[in-house]
């Protein structure tokens, strides 16, 4: 949302419509048309991987069919009737959570751009308890999918499933950060700096790459700088590996000094089992934060980030998902090797920057508005 905001900011008259304001922004405050508030607000500042789960619950078991499916007892009518005094030429919603009040004003005039930073019906359908909710989603789209006039995908797979599925148009809009310029390669020695950055969550099975890591006969060491959005895995994590020498833990920093805080490691390494669509084909953060900390990657064959790892020669892509298979990768790795990826990724940071995805976005609009 934020890279959003700022592709667009300067080139439109910009209002920020949810619970908190960004910057000097115009706001519009939708908390102002919540009834009952204290039923739902107590979880509305806990992290995404926390809060959409119980809005999830709340929806299925206490709020039952609403269409509404974040935000249910968002008055759509009386927040659609003050937005509206805006007079808005393009509307641009985040998720699904407010779908429902942006199709309630949409009209011919009134352009509407879904940001999908997933594909929503299968977002944990791993769980056998998402089941419902995926089909009310997929309900829920369908419903309003004549409203949308266009989705910015966080990808092309996932904008062709949007296409296939409920036939509205995409631009693929990636996660990259913005173009860090002041930095360079640090030099490749041994043994060999790898890190893994994110948040702790134990579905994401650091321990894997853990334990592939001291198999590995390469010279290395593991910087783990972890967020510990699951406190009990994290700690998990820091108590089994606390004798490893060669695995090290470091603080997280903020988000926007992540690229530079990791540029002093040599490889970057994710492995992110496909445990469902999304996981599958995905296009993360971090993987384009490695590109601009100018580090050599080393990820699991995810189709998409497999993609670019092979087109631009930015390192090395697993075999399969398995230990064995990124301790075979691992092995296999030499200085000159790394030294040639961090090189391609000086190379091409700035191609894989917000640079280039603030343009897709900003055209994307421009073209709207003309239509």
């Amino acid at each position: 949302m934020i890279r959003t905001i700022e592709a667009l900011s300067g080139n439109f008259e910009m209002t920020v419509c949810g619970y908190l304001p960004y910057k000097d922004l115009n706001f519009f405050d939708v908390g102002n048309f919540i009834e009952q508030k204290k039923i739902i607000s107590f979880h509305l500042k806990f992290p995404a991987l926390i809060r959409k789960p119980i809005s999830a619950f709340l929806n299925l078991f206490y709020y039952k069919k609403s269409d509404n499916i974040l935000n249910p007892l968002l008055n759509i009518e009386k927040t659609a009737e003050a937005l509206s005094k805006l007079k808005p030429n393009v509307i641009i919603c985040h998720g699904l959570g407010f779908l429902q009040l942006c199709s309630y004003m949409k009209t011919d005039e009134i352009k509407l751009i879904l940001n999908a930073h997933e594909y929503y019906p299968a977002e944990f359908e791993h769980e056998e308890s998402w089941k419902e909710m995926g089909e009310r989603y997929k309900l829920i789209l369908k419903k309003y999918a004549r409203q949308i006039d266009l989705i910015f995908s966080v990808n092309g797979t996932i904008g062709e499933r949007y296409e296939k599925e409920f036939k509205i148009p995409f631009v693929e809009v990636i996660n990259a950060p913005d173009y860090v310029e002041d930095i360079i390669p640090s030099e490749v020695v041994s043994p060999i700096k790898i890190v893994h950055h994110g948040s702790a969550l134990a579905n994401r099975k650091i321990e894997v790459m853990i334990d592939a890591i001291l198999s590995s006969t390469l010279s290395c060491e593991l910087h783990l700088v972890l967020v510990p959005t699951e406190k009990e895995y994290y700690e998990f994590l820091r108590i089994k590996y606390r004798l490893e020498k060669r695995i090290i833990f470091s603080e997280p920093v903020n988000v926007k000094d992540i690229s530079k805080n990791i540029n002093r490691y040599d490889l970057g390494i994710y492995l992110l089992p496909p445990l469902n669509f999304n996981n599958l084909n995905a296009l993360p953060n971090k993987f384009f934060e490695f590109i601009q900390a100018r580090l050599a990657i080393l990820i699991s064959p995810n189709p998409e980030m497999k993609k670019l790892v092979e087109q631009y020669n930015l390192g090395c892509v697993t075999a399969d998902f398995s230990p064995a298979s990124l301790t075979g990768s691992l092995n296999s790795l030499t200085l000159e090797r790394i030294r040639e990826y961090k090189n391609n990724s000086q190379k091409f940071a700035k191609e894989l920057s917000s640079i280039k995805t603030k343009q897709v976005m900003l055209a994307a609009v421009n073209q709207l508005c003309a239509a």
